[in-house]
């Protein structure tokens, strides 16, 4: 370990040598290998707990998807009913629907968006709590 200098008529000078806070560190170089990662991902749940993971992260993208085409159906709606027309122009959910019943849906569909997302972070976050016990 390094002493810092003395400065003064403090510790050093009276026999007594200072310490450091800072250790060096070990630290491998090289790549990782692929036993590390399934070491990993076994500690983490296995493939069924990263299955889910990853479903709840495909939900989620479903849900955006399904968010764009709900407005997309609104908006075709609005123009056809604007125009006066019906059937092809207006989309798959035509017909006389008042502007709740869109919002409605557009509000469950984001309510599944983000139950989705705080399920799915809070998944990662205990399956990396999981394998870092394992680890740790």
């Amino acid at each position: 370990t390094a002493t810092p200098p003395a400065t003064g008529t403090g510790a050093a000078s009276e026999g007594v040598q200072a310490r450091t806070l800072v250790v060096e560190e070990h630290r491998d170089k090289g790549q990782i290998t692929s036993k590390v990662f399934i070491d990993y991902f076994r500690a983490a749940g296995g493939p069924f707990a990263c299955a889910g993971v990853a479903m709840l992260f495909a939900l989620k993208t479903c849900t955006d998807y399904a968010s764009n085409w709900w407005l997309s159906q609104w908006s075709a709606a609005s123009e056809a009913k604007s125009a006066g027309s019906t059937g092809a122009a207006a989309g798959l959910l035509a017909g006389e629907h008042s502007t709740a019943w869109w919002l409605c849906g557009y509000l469950l569909i984001q309510l599944c968006g983000v139950c989705f997302t705080l399920s799915s972070q809070v998944s990662v976050a205990l399956c990396g709590f999981a394998a870092s016990r394992e680890f740790g």
